[in-house]
């Protein structure tokens, strides 16, 4: 009978061989190389950093939050329940849980054009919300955002894209104004 090299090697189930039953798991040398490749290559998982991001972004409200009965409602309820999803998936994360990802950026690798253009779209968001206005600007922003990222644009999808960043930014301005009373930038030169 002919035999070839890997026939006298161990046999390693895979996710679509079912493992008998009574057989005891043994750790495959294929998972011992991703976790010394992904040690290697510095990948961590992506619970820990979601985890690090909420937890910050939890303690600036939390550390800015005003003195006012509507000032702390809001903002600080929402803090306090992004900490907590924080903790967890930080917790999640040391432990090893969840799909891992790079700890170097694309842009930094010379990939990921869209994501410095997105963040420069984001830039400008931010620098000119004040002077030009946080409404006409975050609809430019979800515009802009929209149109850039999608790969398929005809003129439908652009009116489509125009038509939805003015809804959602209708919508945004009736609840965080008019429902939880947010108060938020406004330009010298506009009344909303």
């Amino acid at each position: 009978m002919p035999t070839d090299k890997g026939a006298s090697q161990e046999r390693i189930p895979t996710d679509d061989s079912p493992v008998p039953t009574g057989a005891t798991a043994v750790t495959s040398p294929r998972a011992a190389e991703t976790s010394r490749d992904d040690e290697a290559t510095g990948r961590i998982p992506l619970d820990l950093v979601g985890g690090v991001f909420l937890l910050a972004v939890a303690a600036v409200f939390v550390l800015n939050a005003g003195e006012e009965m509507l000032d702390w409602i809001f903002p600080l309820s929402l803090s306090y329940a992004l900490g907590i999803i924080g903790v967890y998936l930080t917790i999640r994360g040391l432990l090893g849980f969840g799909p891992r990802t790079d700890t170097l950026l694309p842009v930094l690798r010379r990939k990921g054009v869209d994501v410095f253009v997105f963040s420069a779209l984001t830039a400008a968001y931010v620098g000119l919300a004040r002077s030009i206005g946080f409404w006409i600007m975050s609809i430019v922003m979800l515009f802009g955002g929209a149109v850039y990222l999608d790969h398929a644009r005809t003129k439908t999808r652009v009116a489509v894209a125009a038509g939805i960043a003015v809804a959602v930014c209708l919508v945004a301005y009736v609840l965080l104004r008019r429902v939880f009373y947010v108060p938020l930038p406004r330009a010298l030169w506009l009344p909303f």
